[in-house]
């Protein structure tokens, strides 16, 4: 049986022109015959189509065969919908699966293969998309538990509290508004599309090899839609001056072992930067970015303050909704670098692109992607400059709800409550039941005569006062009504509830949270000193185990060490001691041993 039925001959009268002798009829009251006479349309077709058209108008339709009402499909559009914004979507096969579910839940007339299979048909989901067209099949993308659950109103309203700060103490322009931004350039691209032969279950296109190798890319842009030149990281251990050789007019690089942004490399950035801004401490300009390890060192946030430089940290991991450039200009940009990387390949067959190549790519696309129209957006789509605080709506942060979780309390013990009891008797302070009539008298009383006091929850209160409702509505009537079945509504969420996380669990050690911060006051300063400073004082020894001539194992410190002043080894150290190490030599001390801080520089060094 075909999903939609296709007219198969022209006999008829055409549905434009029945709409047209209805509106006729309606609206100007003249007669079925004459307007049918008029318009050359048989008086019985006339008249067929206004009837059935009043019957949709007074009484709805549902047609013979329809499982679910026009109510009921809208509720469970509603529940997939709601299910979306929690980033807890249903594939179609789950939509087909809990239809039946519904279906047999609440007992309604469906079809034997849908009992027998447990899932409706492929025809039944078609249609149901096109009677709904708000619904469409999207491919998700991929977003960490973390982005969903740090996301929420209570953090992004501090953030924009402390971008008000800012913009209030400093009375910034548009020009002096920045947010720089790393991204990674990989040596194997993702295919675009291109046109093959129709029917060929694979098509292939050519990349330089499985992986790859990642270069660091780091770009900063302003709210007037002005970009600097971009900052490279090579994975090598020295940088040389070709390795951006026909990159964009006036990029710079560095290299490390890794090819990730570090704290060496960010301080380069940003003299990079302060070259290109010429910030003076009468003319400061602004800074936002993420809170990479890289950013937040004491060497980079002491660089700005002496520069001009005001520092504001995105709270973590939020740069996917609040930071411009992830927002309007790493889509495009990405998109472009793989069609050049394309071109490239095609253009020199048999070779192999490396990390040297591509800033000379990257140059060919940057002011395209990364043009003015697109960085502002940026900074327009994420509230930061127009300044627009509440940009972000509920359904940005319903992904948030899934996590969110009451504060614990704890509830009072047994020994925090001891009332002074005068006799046996005492007051009970709740809904008043003296006003519950019943078809026979109360018999028992209370005695109100003590100190001690009995409060109810609002759930008791509330059933409390039901129940003296449905009291006074039975004793008002001369019979007692009896038992009601109640109708019940129908909603997906009775078969599977939306999603919600269990309490959390204690005693998890985790690394510390950062939340968004004006990284060059004096406060927050001061705190990522004292943070470095206990990380210094923090050592960890390798224990690997090493052979003894009985064939026992015994646990050896791979990093055994003498005091610099004492002598003392580290493996006879008392626990909890703790150890410092030279800036220059890196060699290692007793705290107590030497005068401390962050700057230790032991005697031979010195």
């Amino acid at each position: 049986m075909p999903r939609v039925r296709v007219r198969m001959t022209n006999r008829g009268v055409p549905a434009q022109l029945l709409e047209r002798a209805s509106i006729q009829v309606q609206k100007q009251q003249t007669s079925i015959r004459k307007v049918a006479k008029d318009m050359g349309i048989p008086v019985a077709s006339l008249a067929r189509y206004l009837k059935r058209k009043r019957e949709l108008t007074e009484q709805g339709y549902k047609g013979c065969n329809a499982v679910f009402t026009a109510e009921q499909e809208l509720s469970l559009a509603t529940y997939i919908r709601r299910a979306a914004a929690l980033y807890y979507g249903l594939p179609p096969k789950e939509v087909r699966k809990l239809a039946v579910e519904l279906a047999l839940h609440y007992k309604l007339n469906c079809p034997e293969e849908w009992k027998k299979n447990g899932i409706t048909g492929p025809g039944w989901f078609t249609n149901y998309m096109k009677r709904h067209p708000r619904l469409s099949i999207r491919r998700p993308q991929a977003t960490s538990l973390l982005r969903n659950s740090n996301f929420n109103e209570v953090t992004v309203g501090m953030f924009f509290e402390k971008l008000a700060t800012v913009y209030q103490r400093h009375q910034f322009e548009a020009k002096d508004i920045w947010n720089v931004d790393e991204t990674g350039l990989v040596t194997v691209q993702k295919p675009g599309f291109m046109v093959a032969t129709k029917g060929i279950r694979r098509v292939g296109a050519v990349t330089s090899g499985e992986r790859g190798t990642l270069i660091t890319m780091a770009l900063a842009g302003n709210a007037l839609g002005n970009i600097i030149p971009p900052h490279f990281v090579f994975p090598r251990k020295k940088y040389l001056p070709h390795f951006i050789r026909g990159g964009p007019e006036g990029s710079i690089g560095t290299a490390n072992g890794s090819g990730w942004m570090q704290e060496d490399d960010f301080v380069v950035y940003l003299r990079h930067f302060v070259h290109y801004t010429r910030p003076t401490d009468d003319n400061k300009v602004l800074l936002l970015l993420d809170n990479h390890s890289s950013h937040v060192s004491i060497q980079a946030i002491n660089f700005c303050r002496d520069h001009g430089v005001v520092m504001l940290s995105f709270p973590p991991p939020c740069t996917h909704h609040l930071q411009p450039l992830d927002k309007a200009v790493y889509g495009p940009l990405k998109r472009a670098f793989n069609g050049e990387m394309d071109m490239w390949h095609r253009k020199n067959a048999g070779e192999s692109l490396t990390i040297y190549d591509l800033p000379q790519l990257l140059s060919n696309v940057l002011l395209s992607a990364a043009s003015p129209l697109n960085v502002k957006k940026g900074f327009t789509s994420t509230g930061i400059w127009p300044y627009k605080p509440d940009i972000f709506t509920k359904e940005h942060f319903a992904p948030a709800l899934v996590t969110d979780r009451a504060p614990e309390t704890s509830l009072p013990s047994a020994a925090d409550i001891q009332p002074q009891l005068d006799s046996s008797n005492f007051t009970l302070a709740g809904p008043s039941l003296d006003n519950v009539s019943s078809p026979e008298p109360a018999t028992s009383t209370v005695a109100t005569a003590g100190a001690f006091t009995l409060t109810f929850s609002q759930t008791e209160l509330a059933t409390a006062t039901q129940v003296n409702a449905d009291l006074s509505a039975a004793s008002s009537s001369s019979t007692l009504p009896g038992p009601i079945d109640p109708v019940p509504e129908f909603s997906p969420e009775v078969i599977r509830p939306h999603p919600k996380a269990g309490p959390r669990k204690k005693n998890r050690q985790h690394r510390k949270k950062r939340t968004s911060a004006i990284l060059t006051d004096t406060p927050e300063k001061e705190a990522l000193e004292e943070e470095k400073k206990q990380s210094l004082l923090k050592v960890k020894r390798k224990i690997i185990p090493v052979k003894k001539e009985g064939g026992k194992k015994q646990k050896k410190s791979t990093d055994d060490s003498k005091c610099l002043v004492c002598g003392e080894w580290f493996s006879r150290s008392k626990p909890g001691e703790q150890w410092v190490s030279c800036c220059v030599c890196r060699m290692w001390s007793h705290a107590e041993c030497t005068t401390g801080g962050q700057s230790y520089i032991c005697h031979h060094c010195e």
